[in-house]
């Protein structure tokens, strides 16, 4: 799938949705994740996921560390 189609299905899902690089750099962030954290899309592209929050997924990986 391409980056452009991922980011648009990602965008018109209800839940709080967002992509990361491999560097960890936000590279797209839904209206569900807008309301569930409380930023803005144009206040977290292109910034690190570790600013915003860090911890672990369902299956004990960390994610969005430094």
């Amino acid at each position: 799938m391409l980056e452009r189609e991922l980011f648009t299905l990602l965008d018109g899902t209800g839940d709080a949705a967002f992509t990361a690089d491999q560097q960890g750099i936000i590279c797209s962030w839904n209206r569900g994740a807008e309301r569930l954290f409380g930023y803005p899309s144009a206040d977290v592209l292109q910034k690190s996921c570790a600013e915003l929050f860090q911890g672990r997924g369902a299956l004990g990986t960390l994610v969005c560390r430094d």
